[in-house]
């Protein structure tokens, strides 16, 4: 993965991944979350392949993870409104640019 060459060389680089939620609905909202994270915390989140497989509790158990763990995190959304006006795609590219500017904009990058 490209992260493991980006910590080979760094391992103390912090690297933002994100996920959106929502984009297939018909009223609402889209949703999207990112995590800031270095090579010292990537164990916490190896069960992470895929978010949307995995189960709620799941989800919680690795949410809980971040929580204790101080991991820098952003959950950002945008409404039906903001959707119907702009359109899905770019509420898309919005909502994960504002997930990843508000969780890079805090503490180092």
């Amino acid at each position: 993965m490209i992260e493991d060459k980006i910590w080979e060389v760094n391992p103390n680089q912090n690297i933002i991944g994100s996920d959106e939620v929502g984009r297939g609905c018909f009223a609402g909202p889209i949703s999207a979350a990112s995590v800031k994270i270095n090579y010292s915390h990537i164990n916490l989140l190896n069960d992470v392949k895929d978010s949307k497989k995995l189960s709620p509790k799941k989800r919680r158990v690795i949410f809980d993870r971040v929580l204790e763990n101080n991991i820098q995190y952003s959950y950002q959304s945008l409404d039906n409104k903001f959707i119907d006006i702009y359109g899905i795609k770019v509420a898309n590219e919005k909502v994960l640019e504002n997930s990843i500017s508000s969780v890079y904009e805090t503490g180092d990058s």
